[in-house]
């Protein structure tokens, strides 16, 4: 009984009924719910609709503006979902690495044991057209510039070719007018083709019969007799040409996947508030 006379002992008592007190009447504190809830507003989509303007010089289609609203949604949940871990420390110039953060770790969450050789040939078997080997083109040429012959230009193509048909490789060397180009080239893309002969020449020798003198044909330098040796069509690549391709593209995608899983996960605790959205 001498304990509750001590004053001291008065003022912890006080206290405690005060705090029961405001219990009763306030309820317990709750944490904010501010930090889950995500409000897009005519400002914000204004802002994104400028940004788009100003990096691609138009204004976006509804599909983009869409597409920009949701990703502006994404982060700003990923930056929520950062401020709840602490990541940022009050700091708002933060903001985009709190996000790379974020990301990071939902990659990391994605990351698994070295991928094997078989997985490796499945992921190869199932995408084989990603991994295309370009047609490739072997063959010969003899070139003749036009303002040598002028109006006689065709007339002596036919006859070059009724005589090249049959004329010998040191012939064909000796054979049409000089320029600062091979006779012969061998295993070339279109695209190598192209670069030494133009879009025109490089379009036309694809779709040439092989072992038969075709001309003329246009070139950015005049025009030609061809002779296609051999045409080795567009196939897939030998795996182990493109195995170290492969692994970057699985480890790619495994990190996307970990990514929108970490995303979808976190999108389930947050309430995503639309104001007036403006098309």
């Amino acid at each position: 009984m001498e304990l509750f006379k001590k004053s001291w002992v008065h003022v912890i008592i006080a206290g405690v009924i005060i705090g029961v007190a405001w219990l009763l009447v306030f309820g317990p504190k709750l944490p904010s719910q501010d930090r889950q809830r995500v409000i897009v507003t005519n400002d914000d989509v204004n802002f994104l609709k400028a940004s788009w303007q100003k990096t691609w010089q138009r204004p976006p289609t509804e599909e983009e503006l869409s597409s920009a609203v949701l990703n502006y949604v994404r982060d700003e949940v990923l930056y929520r979902e950062a401020l709840n871990r602490n990541f940022d420390q009050n700091n708002a110039m933060v903001r985009r690495s709190l996000i790379m953060q974020m990301n990071m770790i939902a990659e990391g969450q994605g990351r698994s044991s070295d991928m094997d050789d078989a997985s490796i040939s499945a992921y190869y078997d199932l995408r084989k057209e990603k991994f295309m080997q370009p047609s490739r083109v072997s063959f010969i040429h003899v070139y003749y510039n036009p303002d040598n012959y002028q109006e006689s230009l065709d007339a002596h193509i036919n006859s070059e070719l009724q005589k090249i048909a049959t004329a010998t490789e040191e012939e064909i060397q000796q054979s049409g007018d000089p320029i600062m180009l091979e006779k012969r080239y061998d295993i070339l893309t279109q695209i190598d083709v192209a670069n030494q002969f133009g879009e025109t020449f490089a379009t036309e020798i694809m779709d040439l019969p092989e072992k038969e003198w075709i001309g003329p044909v246009p070139s950015a330098y005049g025009v030609h007799l061809v002779y296609i040796t051999s045409i080795t069509p567009e196939s897939p690549a030998p795996l182990e040409a493109v195995k170290d391709e492969i692994l970057r593209e699985m480890e790619y995608e495994e990190k996307e996947a970990a990514k929108e899983q970490f995303y979808t996960e976190l999108m389930r605790q947050y309430s995503i508030v639309y104001l007036s959205l403006i098309h």
